[in-house]
């Protein structure tokens, strides 16, 4: 068998494609995959998973070296678009570790947000696309109120307790603060717990006013303060040790003309109320109103009194007034309804 020149030209050239063909498979199956590993969306620490209108987002995640950045952006629960954010991205080109943080005015009413990314192979022209984390967003301000004392309370008792309530239905409360000079310093309250937060303030001076705030704080740093609580310490009177009367033998004919004026211990009536006749009634008991009335108080000098009249039948107050009285005075009003019938008083000193 002859072998020519010509045929071993043939057989090298053979030899020689098989290997570039098999270098070239070889060489685009070693070619890297493209891997996004890593995204995350977060915001300050003590915001948690929670973000709203106005934060700092950080952005953070590793793609391949060798790949392109396509796009990058933040988007909302349902994929709509809500900012571009390639350029705020640095990739390093070495490791392909991706940073950087961007200021959101607005999150456009989204209820979550996400970050997304997509890349591309320079050589093989692949595509791949990555989603980070989810974050939650509030934009809702918490609720907040003083439930007692009532504003303009007058207090003779220390330490006086204050009441309120305190809720954010997203996020939730991160504090209870109350101010005790109209908003200029905060302290916590003593306890919040399921909605409900309490206060105890020991007067420090006798006589002293407080202008009250209470302000409170969500999750992602929202605050809202409520309206002013203004009340009064006023400092009880020294005690006064009565002593006791002598035991006064009734005559066997006596009888009580004026059985329906409920006196106290010293013959004073307290609080009354009469028509213009003078006839006086309970004020716990029914009475009958036939004509103009004059409701009088008497003996709660220096205290806020409230004076209701009320309906039996139907238990609504048809008539109130609430006035301060000065130390040593007494007050009266005088009430004409537009409608006859029976009635009930009742008397509220400071509240009580």
């Amino acid at each position: 068998m002859l072998i020519t020149l010509k045929m071993i030209k043939k057989s090298l050239l053979a030899i020689l494609l098989f290997f570039l063909v098999s270098g070239s498979a070889e060489c685009k199956s070693l070619q890297p995959s493209l891997i996004i590993t890593n995204l995350s969306l977060t915001t300050s620490a003590e915001h948690g998973l929670y973000v709203h209108n106005g934060c700092l987002l950080t952005l953070k995640g590793s793609i391949n070296p060798h790949a392109i950045l396509v796009s990058a952006y933040i988007a909302d629960d349902q994929d709509r678009l809500i900012r571009e954010v390639s350029k705020r991205l640095k990739i390093n080109p070495n490791t392909g570790d991706i940073t950087g943080s961007l200021f959101m005015g607005s999150l456009r009413e989204a209820v979550s947000i996400h970050f997304d990314i997509k890349i591309q192979d320079p050589t093989s022209k692949q595509f791949a696309k990555g989603t980070s984390n989810t974050l939650s967003v509030d934009n809702g301000y918490p609720k907040v109120q003083i439930i007692k004392p009532i504003n303009h309370s007058y207090c003779k008792t220390a330490p006086i307790m204050i009441y309120g309530t305190a809720s954010d239905n997203i996020s939730g409360i991160a504090s209870v603060e109350i101010s005790l000079d109209g908003g200029l310093t905060y302290c916590n309250v003593d306890s919040f717990r399921n909605g409900q937060w309490k206060y105890s303030l020991m007067p420090t001076a006798p006589d002293t006013a407080y202008n009250i705030k209470v302000r409170s704080t969500d999750i992602v740093g929202l605050a809202m303060v409520s309206d002013n609580l203004s009340i009064y310490y006023k400092t009880p009177p020294p005690a006064v040790k009565k002593t006791a009367k002598p035991v006064k033998n009734k005559p066997s004919n006596y009888s009580c003309k004026n059985a329906n004026k409920s006196p106290d211990d010293d013959g004073i009536c307290t609080y009354r109320v009469t028509d213009v006749k003078n006839s006086r009634f309970q004020p716990t008991e029914l009475f009958t109103l036939k004509e103009e009335m004059a409701i009088i108080v008497k003996g709660y000098g220096g205290n806020v009194v409230t004076i209701k009249i009320i309906a039996p039948s139907t238990e609504k107050v048809v008539f109130e007034l609430t006035d301060y009285i000065p130390a040593n005075k007494h007050k009266m009003w005088k009430w004409k309804l537009s409608q006859l019938g029976t009635f009930q008083a009742v008397l509220f000193v400071d509240g009580i």
